[in-house]
């Protein structure tokens, strides 16, 4: 059995007991902090799938926090809960973006354009995009070369080296007059955020996240010829095209702001303990549904308005199928 003691800080306590914390201070007839001296334990640390765990209590604390170490399984939706990560805003890894581009009405040659920019204010209008710097990375992908009436996918391309700062995509449409200026779209965009990270008993820990899709983040800016631009929806950006004699074209679609590398925190998977419950005996979650070994954690807490004590209690139980 893998059992850890930690003396936390207030501040770590305070983030998962703010509310908490203001019971017991409404409930506290005296100044003092007591010692936090609630421990747990288990018969065993293995288990099957669909079996319950049941974690035997002893001693006291005025508020129990329950961490089941199960890592994120349907992001945005439902976010990870394990301790370790409980504030972590960013982390190590890799961001990947791919879509599919289709070239139809074949006339002038590169009219599509990816471009980047870390230091674009925001402002979707036609100064701000000229005042800001962009990097062009239309090499780092395939794009349709229209000889197929089926979509291109770009493959998946690292765009890591973008990650220290809030950073905006943006493709850009440029035809001149006189050729035929071809038709653009664009679908099935996915910008991921694969984290890496380390945790404390030195196994690996992978979660992706969904940095972006088509909606709704994109924003179309007309700079030439008002009678063309960008047409925008949650399933594709589209530029139509024209014919050559048509004026010559630039127009933009760009993103919103983005953070790479910017995670959410994991959350406890439940309380279950404040300061006006009695102190129970054991506590049995619901059981795991997907087997592996998961990292346990119960924080405990006492306060008063002088302060508060607290412990991390960590455990390890392994699930198997």
């Amino acid at each position: 059995m893998v059992m850890k003691e930690i003396n936390i800080n207030r501040n770590c306590i305070a983030k998962c007991f703010i509310s908490i914390a203001m019971l017991s201070l409404f409930g506290c007839t005296k100044g003092k902090v007591e010692n936090v001296t609630f421990d747990v334990s288990l018969d065993s640390i293995n288990y099957k799938l669909g079996e319950n765990v049941n974690y035997r209590f002893s001693g006291y604390a005025d508020n129990i926090t329950y961490y089941s170490g199960e890592k994120i399984a349907n992001y945005p939706i439902a976010l990870g809960n394990r301790y370790e990560f409980y504030n972590r805003t960013l982390a190590k890894g890799k961001a990947i973006l791919q879509f599919q581009s289709l070239l139809q009405n074949i006339g002038q040659a590169n009219t599509l354009s990816l471009l980047v920019s870390q230091n674009f204010n925001g402002k979707y209008d036609s100064a701000s995009i000229m005042a800001a710097t962009w990097v062009d990375i239309t090499n780092r992908f395939v794009l349709s070369d229209g000889t197929s009436s089926a979509f291109t996918p770009s493959s998946n391309i690292d765009v890591s080296d973008f990650k220290d700062s809030a950073v905006f995509f943006a493709f850009r449409y440029k035809a001149v007059t006189g050729v035929t200026q071809p038709k653009w779209t664009i679908n099935n965009l996915n910008l991921t955020f694969y984290a890496r990270g380390i945790d404390s008993t030195n196994r690996v820990t992978n979660d992706t996240f969904t940095v972006a899709t088509l909606n709704p983040v994109w924003k179309a800016v007309n700079i030439l010829n008002k009678s063309q631009n960008w047409s925008v929806s949650t399933t594709q950006l589209s530029f139509a095209g024209t014919t050559a004699t048509s004026a010559a074209n630039e127009d933009w679609v760009i993103s919103k702001d983005l953070y790479l590398n910017r995670v959410p925190t994991d959350k406890p998977t439940s309380i279950i303990k404040t300061y006006t419950d009695a102190m129970m005996n054991s506590f049995q979650p619901p059981p795991y549904t997907s087997s592996g070994k998961y990292k346990v954690a119960f924080i405990s807490s006492n306060a008063s308005y002088v302060g508060q004590k607290g412990k991390v209690k960590e455990l390890e139980v392994e699930i198997s199928p």
